[in-house]
């Protein structure tokens, strides 16, 4: 483990400055596919310097500011003193492989991630369950890697109801994957700029809106992917037809069951099917009635870029 910068007074845009040097805790499980919010494709885009920051949310605020309480609430649950680390590290081989940790105790060898989590998370039922979010182990093993340790600790604060704590031990056949997979992604596609395919998250469709704008709708290009790619995006689309017209038709047969009921249950299951009234504005009535009204500073206007395709008949 070695020091690579104090993050002692560093404002929060020179800290985002730094973390584009490497791969950190909170990235490596994109690149092994188990991060629900990122992508190899949106990593790549920011280390190369071509995504803007992430605005900061009010989600990232609070993580920010509860970090201590939830310090304060693993030391009180588990007698075990933490101090906060003031330092971005580095892993002994590999100047690219780093990490920002939350807490550690150098005198008990553990380290501790701290983490805050909406109660309305699909992750708090696993937690009930005492199952690790696996970005959150993944994170805690790449933090052990860095420093040398043996344990670490999360703890988790679902806001307003519940706190957690876990404890990891150091897997070296995991860590082992871990930094084949930052190796690969760092000199295969970071060094020499090769960008990696994108992978269908929203993470990616994020990144890719960043990247391309400006679009001249009218402009024609010939393109490399071969025309299997469709027919095969076609196949696919025919699967989800073919799976959504099955799941409704499981659904019309439980709303047949419950006629003008509004809940239903069995053993092992409750289903819901309420009437809602939903409201909508007619404008065009409101035009009519009202012609001298402008309603154009009203409207907002949003850009999206819908995807279609047509497959042709070629003749050899």
């Amino acid at each position: 483990m070695r020091k690579l910068v104090s993050t002692t007074n560093m404002s929060r845009e020179e800290w985002l400055r730094w973390r584009k040097k490497g791969i950190g805790g909170s990235e490596v499980a994109a690149l092994v596919g188990m991060h629900p919010y990122l992508s190899p494709f949106s990593i790549y885009m920011d280390k190369i310097g071509e995504l803007e920051p992430q605005d900061d949310n009010e989600a990232m605020r609070i993580g920010r500011d509860l970090e201590e309480y939830v310090a304060q609430r693993f030391t009180e649950k588990t007698g075990i003193r933490v101090r906060k680390n003031s330092s971005i590290l580095m892993d002994d081989e590999c100047d690219y492989m780093i990490a920002d940790i939350d807490r550690w105790s150098k005198k008990d060898g553990i380290g501790l991630e701290c983490k805050t989590m909406s109660p309305n998370s699909k992750a708090v039922k696993g937690l009930e369950d005492d199952s690790v979010p696996p970005q959150y182990y993944i994170q805690c093993q790449w933090y052990m890697m860095i420093t040398g340790l043996n344990k670490w600790h999360l703890a988790i604060l679902v806001l307003g109801r519940a706190f957690y704590t876990f404890e990891i031990d150091r897997n070296d056949e995991d860590i082992t994957v871990l930094r084949k997979a930052a190796k690969d992604f760092w000199i295969g596609n970071v060094l020499p700029r090769k960008m990696p395919p994108p992978d269908g998250t929203e993470s990616a469709r994020k990144a890719i809106s960043h990247l391309i704008q400006g679009v001249d709708n009218e402009a024609t290009v010939r393109l490399d992917s071969a025309v299997d790619e469709i027919k095969h995006l076609q196949e696919i689309n025919e699967q989800i037809d073919t799976l959504k017209q099955a799941a409704d038709a499981i659904k019309q047969k439980f709303i047949l069951e419950l006629g003008t009921s509004g809940i239903g249950w069995n053993d092992g299951y409750e289903v819901s099917a309420k009437e809602q009234v939903r409201r909508t504005f007619d404008v065009k009535r409101f035009k009519a009635e009202h012609p001298e009204l402008d309603l154009d500073p009203y409207y907002k206007s949003s850009v999206s870029r819908p995807f279609k395709y047509k497959i042709f008949d070629c003749e050899e």
